[in-house]
């Protein structure tokens, strides 16, 4: 049971997508050799904790239909996860202080869309799918492709690749995140094909590593756990949490240890 609630604390604390955000940074920034990856990955971190740390705190209401267990734990500890929450901003604070100007302003652009998720997600579901892994991805793999140099650094062609593998994972990601119970019939859209198109954008994506260059092609494992867990989807909230969102952490985790044991190795 302990180990239940602390796996609960994590996921509806917003720790696990503050875990998240900092793997797939860590990851795309080893991909993309990027000198400031210990910066990035953990201003990542602190953004992602901030935007739905207080989502979670002011959207209760409107959460309960979809995520009860959540809302359960967000009112019983909503003292504690405000704190939390203001001392993850004090922190993005300082790392944004340090931060070059090209890195503040693509924060900056993410930022205000995460915080303006609380408006934007009333409108239609595929647009809230879109701009929310437009955010993911803009801010795991661009902040670390800014930190090598743009273009100057890194070559297209890596900064594509990387794009796919973390933008089909985070996409897919978001699809089945709609089908859970009690969220499901929000976009009017059969479920049964959303599950499907998500499944085949992973594994399709996936199977294309051994076409991409060097390092990238270890992203290739993070769309690839998002498609074991979607091969066996649940309706179920903590499903959707322990296995659909935490698929991104580790497929993160292991192309961390991949590109590390090749650097070692």
């Amino acid at each position: 049971m302990r180990l239940v609630g602390l796996g609960e604390a994590i996921a509806y604390s917003s720790a696990l997508p503050a875990l998240v955000g900092l793997a797939m940074t860590w990851a795309a920034g080893q991909a993309l050799a990027s000198p400031r990856l210990v910066h990035d990955a953990v201003l990542v971190a602190c953004g992602a904790y901030l935007v739905y740390g207080n989502d979670r705190l002011r959207d209760l209401e409107r959460d309960r239909r979809g995520a009860p267990g959540r809302t359960a734990f967000v009112e019983r500890n909503r003292s504690r996860l405000a704190v939390a929450a203001a001392i993850s901003g004090l922190l993005l604070g300082v790392l944004l202080a340090a931060a070059p100007g090209p890195s503040v302003a693509l924060c900056l652009a993410v930022g205000s869309v995460g915080f303006l998720h609380r408006r934007l997600k009333q409108q239609d579901v595929g647009l809230k799918v879109v701009y929310v892994a437009t955010a993911w991805t803009t801010a795991c793999v661009g902040l670390p492709w800014v930190g090598r140099g743009g273009l100057e650094g890194a070559a297209a062609g890596e900064l594509g690749w990387s794009l796919l593998f973390v933008g089909s994972a985070v996409m897919a990601n978001l699809i089945a995140s709609n089908l859970r119970d009690g969220k499901h019939g929000d976009s009017g859209w059969p479920p049964g094909a959303l599950l499907f198109a998500a499944r085949a954008m992973t594994i399709a994506a996936a199977s294309l590593a051994g076409l991409a260059p060097g390092a990238v092609a270890q992203l290739a494992w993070i769309p690839a756990a998002q498609a074991v867990s979607l091969c066996f989807f649940r309706g179920s909230e903590r499903y959707g949490h322990f296995a659909v969102d935490g698929a991104l952490l580790v497929g993160a985790l292991i192309a961390i240890v991949h590109a590390s044991a090749g650097r070692w190795g």
